[in-house]
């Protein structure tokens, strides 16, 4: 990971098309992208992204908007509970003070079909520390096959891949985002999540073929903001960040931050009770200690 402290960065505001990400440009055109801009490369190369994208686990992630505007962002459904619906979104993309109450709502599901509620009264509740939002909506949302995610409760995020699901521009890493590539599905990103991290954020680069072999790897996009970041833990799938913010251009070696979940979660429960934690795994300190157990055990033997 490099020093970009000093880099710009960009808040991945609301847009309108439907799909996301900068992929490396070997894995586009070996999956039938062509780089020449004059050819119409709008799905072509983008098919191993796309794929990865339908799991079932992912069927709660959504674009949204208000039903008005012609912009939209990513979010993620977590429940429905007395009477109200509860989506996960970026801070920025909320646009107003914590408590907010506004008028419309309009989704589109994994399915690609949308959905307005128009008399919806949509109430924003904003993190004061970190840019993570969640919009409760006055009556409930029906997403088929979508399951509650789950929220990661630990420490041990750094060097774990994390997928998100999008809905912003499309792109290739030796070009960035082409702001004329919208798609016509959802396509997911992965990347590798860098030791350096807050309390409440973790981050990211954005590598070429010749440093890493992760297939998937990705840049994020504008539009991506708000989309979770899920992780895999002893084999399930738990959201562990929220796409945040990105250094200009989306380019190789480009930064990505996302809000760190586990550093929000008492606000997340505070503000939707329903929201599933899984069990942590043993913190870093723990490991620590037990090493350190172990070590006094082996002099006390010699």
């Amino acid at each position: 990971m490099k020093n970009w402290l000093a880099a710009p960065l960009t808040l991945l505001a609301l847009v309108s098309p439907l799909s996301a990400v900068v992929i490396r440009d070997d894995v586009f055109t070996n999956n039938g992208g062509q780089l020449d801009p004059s050819v119409d490369h709008v799905d072509a190369g983008y098919s191993q992204h796309s794929s990865f994208a339908q799991q079932d686990v992912f069927k709660a992630c959504l674009q949204w908007g208000d039903g008005v505007s012609a912009n939209s962002s990513s979010g993620t459904w977590l429940g429905n509970a007395n009477g109200s619906s509860y989506i996960l979104i970026a801070g920025h993309s909320s646009k107003s003070a914590n408590g907010f109450v506004s008028t419309g709502f309009e989704y589109t599901d994994w399915q690609g079909q949308t959905t307005t509620l128009s008399s919806a009264s949509v109430t924003h509740w904003r993190n004061d520390v970190a840019d993570i939002a969640i919009l409760q909506i006055d009556q409930p949302i029906v997403i088929l096959d979508a399951v509650n995610p789950i929220f990661y409760d630990g420490d041990q995020e750094a060097g774990k891949v994390v997928t998100w699901i999008g809905t912003g521009f499309r792109g290739t890493g030796l070009a960035g985002q082409d702001f004329d590539n919208f798609g016509s599905g959802r396509a997911a990103g992965q990347n590798i999540i860098d030791g350096a991290m807050t309390a409440t954020t973790f981050e990211f680069d954005f590598d070429s073929a010749a440093h890493t072999s992760l297939q998937l790897e990705a840049h994020q996009a504008s539009g991506d903001s708000g989309a979770a970041g899920w992780i895999q833990v002893n084999g399930q799938w738990m959201i562990a960040g929220l796409v945040s913010e990105s250094e200009y251009p989306e380019v190789y070696q480009a930064n990505n931050i996302m809000v760190r979940t586990s550093g929000t979660l008492d606000w997340i429960t505070s503000t939707y009770s329903g929201a599933f934690t899984a069990v942590p795994e043993p913190s870093s300190a723990i490991y620590a200690a037990l090493a350190a157990l172990v070590f006094v055990s082996q002099r006390r033997r010699s």
